[in-house]
């Protein structure tokens, strides 16, 4: 040992290495304590002896002590500040001790000596010693430039005016305060910045933004998108400013990403933060304009062409199998042409939309847009209206002139025509028809009519009545059995039938006066007064073209011997034409096959009994009945088809009393048939009078 190191007292100097720069505040850093380094010292004195394990002795410029520190990055940090530390044991005076940069590490604490000891330059950093205690040294700026420089070691040797003894890191002075390196140290950070974490969007083209803390030494940084490298930006991005990566189009589901980024100057230390999740959704809609707006097809007519529309479809991204489908409404009614498409990103297509014209009305249907990637259905209202001319024909539509025509009258059939549709009929045909349109006669020729949507009209056909319940058709638009030449919205209100029943009785109500004259055989008249009361006068009704004998005037029903013959009532009815009739004679005087009521006349002094009658009208006051002629019989002793004798209706006078038309004298029932009893008269009746 040279013999200065023998007055000194001992020292631990404790190294520090410390960097004090600064740094953002987004920066992490950390402090390391290394005691793993080179230390001893050399004597000019003693110029090839090697004192490892002597702790550490500085004496003016003859010994000088060396440290040699590893340059590996600790945890793979970035160190930014080096600070070497000592605890002095021992000093002499009040001096400066500096401490400088080796030009070689290329040295150990066990092979250096003061004649291998490699040159150095200008001093680093100086310490004032002039007491016992803890002394730093700052040594940032070599220490980071020889990491720059991707040197593996660095060395510092110390000097100074005077003595000074330290502790070395073996502890060989038994103090326990060994000297060693503070280290401080940044970690290089990226942080994500946007999307955020679990981020939903519908948008395919993301901006990946992230910021980066060092201190100049990340190298590149790369975009990893679901763990696979996507871009990479192989400039070193500055220091606490957003950088960005902006990749093509993302395909809709879930992604995660980081950057992963290169710090240099060290083993290329690699930095990735936890990856992010984003969900990018895929969307198809409806487009230009969006479903908020109905498509309208517009209106066609029924029968013609179909109404028809388009509405486009645009893909924000990939869809694939976008689908269209109606999913409510009209859908047997209103189509797509849609077939099921993988759509691109930012593709538009279109889709058709047909409004079939098969049947009128005003329909709707919803058609709902969606894809393998966008399971939420975009809905499309859809409308379109079908117009067509509605003619309408009703029951309640018919009249008549008259609804109690008697036979042989000419009467107005009346029949009001609608177009209920929504579009113009012209050239509509109009048939009139006594009994079904199928089998019965037309009455008179063919109307043609025009009729706007809503509008209505009167057509008007003369008729001459004919005895019986007659049901009266209209038709509109035939044939009916192949919907006739006009398509309509409704084909089954094209014809309707009332019935108007002209009865086979006719009523005659009225008066009775009368003047009663004496005349001799030569008609002169000796005596003549009037008669004020007429009651129980007789009124006859025959057909013209009989002559009846009114002393053999006998009842219907009765022979010349008396008896009853029920089967006069169908006889007469066989005579004059009216055995199919509702009110035949034979149903409205009999009642299981007997008379439904009898009375005795007085028939110009003759007896007439067991005659049938019944009310002429609803007034029983009033009755009608019926006689026949016996002296007309030609051997078979009734009445019958075939002789066809003559035929008389009787009632008798009850003067001024109230009827079912009034007050009056009398009134009796004759079948309108009864003028065609005998030839050649078939217009007309004879009334007969028996005053009393």
């Amino acid at each position: 040992m040279h013999p200065k190191h023998s007055i000194l007292s001992t020292a631990l100097l404790t190294v520090l290495l410390l960097v004090e720069m600064t740094f953002p505040v987004a920066a992490l850093t950390q402090t390391d304590i290394v005691y793993t380094m080179d230390d001893t010292y050399v004597n000019s004195s003693s110029s090839a002896t090697n004192y490892d394990g002597s702790g550490l002795r500085t004496e003016n410029t003859d010994v000088e002590i060396w440290f040699r520190f590893d340059l590996s990055d600790p945890s793979g940090y970035y160190v930014v500040a080096a600070s070497l530390w000592g605890h002095v044991n021992s000093y002499s005076g009040n001096e400066q001790y500096h401490v400088y940069e080796s030009s070689s590490a290329d040295f150990t604490e066990t092979n250096l000596t003061w004649d291998s000891k490699p040159g150095y330059g200008g001093s680093l950093d100086s310490e004032q010693i002039g007491a016992t205690g803890w002394y730093s040294w700052d040594l940032t700026e070599t220490y980071s430039s020889a990491f720059d420089n991707s040197d593996s070691h660095v060395g510092y040797a110390m000097q100074g005016s005077d003595n000074i003894v330290i502790e070395d890191k073996e502890d060989t002075l038994g103090t326990g305060n060994v000297p060693y390196l503070n280290l401080t140290m940044m970690i290089p950070e990226v942080d994500l910045i946007s999307p955020s974490d679990s981020e939903s969007t519908y948008d395919t083209i993301q901006v990946f933004q992230y910021n980066t803390t060092d201190v100049g030494n990340i190298v590149n940084c790369s975009l990893v998108l679901d763990g696979v490298i996507n871009m990479t930006n192989s400039t070193s991005p500055p220091e606490n400013v957003s950088s960005t990566f902006t990749p093509s189009a993302l395909f809709p589901g879930d992604h995660n990403w980081t950057v992963r980024c290169y710090d240099s100057g060290r083993s290329l230390y690699m930095i990735e933060p936890t990856a992010r999740g984003i969900t990018v959704l895929a969307r198809v809609e409806w487009y230009n304009p969006s479903s908020s707006t109905d498509l309208d097809l517009g209106s066609a007519v029924m029968g013609g062409a179909d109404a028809t529309g388009t509405r486009q479809i645009y893909s924000n991204n990939t869809n694939q199998d976008a689908a269209v489908s109606c999913s409510s409404g009209d859908c047997s009614v209103i189509t797509t042409n849609w077939s099921t498409v993988t759509m691109s990103s930012g593709q538009t297509l279109v889709a058709g939309f047909d409004c079939s014209a098969a049947t009128a009305g005003t329909y709707t249907a919803d058609f709902i847009l969606t894809s393998t990637q966008d399971a939420s259905a975009d809905t499309l209202t859809v409308d379109c209206v079908i117009q067509a001319p509605d003619i309408r024909i009703s029951a309640e539509n018919i009249t008549f002139s008259d609804d109690n025509p008697t036979e042989n009258q000419e009467i107005d059939i009346m029949a009001g025509v609608h177009n209920d549709g929504d579009y113009d009929a012209t050239g509509i045909t109009v048939m009139f028809y006594e009994g079904n349109y199928t089998t019965g006669t037309q009455i008179g020729s063919n109307h043609t009519i025009d009729l706007s949507a809503g509008a209505s009209t009167t057509v008007t056909q003369n008729w001459t009545t004919t005895i019986g319940a007659k049901e009266i058709t209209v038709v509109v638009d035939p044939p009916i059995a192949s919907n006739g030449s006009i398509t309509e919205s409704d084909e089954t209100n094209n014809y309707a039938y009332k019935l108007l029943d002209i009865p086979m009785w006719t009523y005659f109500v009225g008066n009775v006066t009368g003047t009663l004259a004496l005349q001799t055989e030569q008609n002169e008249t000796v005596l003549k007064w009037n008669v004020t009361d007429t009651t129980e006068s007789m009124i006859y009704v025959t057909d013209t073209d009989s002559n009846p004998d009114f002393a053999s005037l006998i009842a219907l029903s009765r022979n010349t011997l008396g008896s009853y013959m029920s089967d006069d009532f169908t006889e007469l009815d066989a005579a004059i034409g009216t055995s199919g009739y509702p009110d035949s004679v034979n149903l409205t005087y009999t009642s299981a096959g007997s008379p439904k009521s009898t009375q005795s006349y007085t028939i110009f002094g003759n007896p007439a009994t067991n005659v049938p009658t019944v009310n002429s009208t609803d007034y029983a006051v009033f009755r009608t009945g019926i006689l026949w002629d016996s002296s007309d019989d030609e051997g078979n002793n009734q009445f019958d088809s075939t002789t066809k004798e003559d035929v008389v209706f009787v009632a008798m006078v009850n003067q001024s009393l109230e009827g079912q038309y009034g007050t009056y004298d009398y009134a009796i029932r004759v079948p309108a048939r009864l003028k065609d009893l005998k030839g050649p008269d078939s217009l007309t009746v004879t009334f007969y009078t028996e005053i009393k």
